[in-house]
């Protein structure tokens, strides 16, 4: 009999300590650290030859070289990722759509571990306060996760965008989770919600993310003022749903926006500074 093993992240990440020097602890996009060996879950058959199962998965699966093991390669989700390897850091791995043929898709994500973890990110714009740079509405791919102070400046990079509805149709999850800060003020927007209405919103485009103020639990350093307040947020803003006013209060003072408003220059976090002036972070994951 041999046992299969789940060996060291660094055969499953594409790089999970790719960005750690940029990175900061905590819950604005987690630490990359090295992770240690983990079993598999019972949902693999111990008693089934390494070889066999790498035949049976292609591509899920590499036999550790000189060794009775293998490792996994690619996940369903983070969530995925957590489940198996309870102890995976934050960082880059690859994620797999599987077609009616059974071909199979890798995507390069980024998961983030904290705040229980299994949180794999859709959005992230990291702007420096003074520039107006577009959106990048991404349809095969995720951003990816570099950097994580105010006044940092991704724009025109792979880390600096968010995925369409379409794409975000393809995955299954049930919880959402928004985070951004602003060097306008102290408000920290950071919560998860599992409010439908909302979920459908970003996967179809079509509808809002106002009964998110009803349904959402505050993480950790929220101290902002939305969604609670937000009972105004904009609709049907299709490939723009994630960015444009998702959140905002009846007196339009309180905004999640991500070059919004009529001029299309809005960075605000829970404020309406109604320009470009100020730098901010903003993201979103799923889960």
């Amino acid at each position: 009999m041999i046992r299969l093993t789940l060996v060291s992240l660094s055969l499953l990440a594409c790089n999970p300590a790719e960005n750690a020097e940029n990175s900061e602890t905590g819950f604005q996009g987690g630490e990359n650290q090295e992770a240690p060996s983990q079993e598999l879950g019972p949902d693999v058959n111990v008693d089934t030859q390494a070889a066999d199962v790498v035949a049976a998965v292609p591509d899920l699966f590499e036999v550790v070289p000189g060794e009775e093991q293998v490792a996994f390669l690619a996940f369903t989700s983070c969530l995925d990722l957590k489940t198996k390897n309870p102890e995976a850091p934050s960082g880059k791995y690859q994620l797999y759509q599987r077609d009616e043929a059974g071909q199979l898709t890798k995507f390069d994500a980024h998961c983030d571990m904290d705040e229980d973890g299994g949180w794999t990110m859709v959005l992230n714009y990291v702007h420096l306060g003074g520039t107006n740079p577009p959106t990048q509405t991404l349809t095969d791919r995720f951003p990816q996760f570099d950097k994580n102070n105010l006044g940092d400046d991704e724009q025109n990079t792979e880390f600096f965008g968010h995925v369409n509805p379409a794409f975000l149709s393809l995955w299954t999850f049930t919880e959402l989770r928004f985070f951004c800060r602003t060097n306008a003020h102290n408000r920290v927007i950071h919560f998860k919600t599992d409010a439908a209405t909302c979920i459908d919103y970003l996967k179809t485009g079509v509808g809002n993310c106002d009964d998110v103020r009803n349904s959402f639990t505050p993480l950790t350093g929220h101290i902002g003022d939305i969604p609670g307040v937000s009972n105004n947020g904009l609709v049907d803003q299709q490939q723009l749903a994630m960015t444009q006013r998702t959140f905002r209060d009846n007196n339009g003072t309180r905004n999640w926006d991500i070059r919004g408003g009529v001029d299309e220059d809005d960075w605000e976090c829970d404020d309406d500074v109604d320009n470009q002036s100020s730098s901010t972070i903003h993201r979103i994951w799923f889960r």
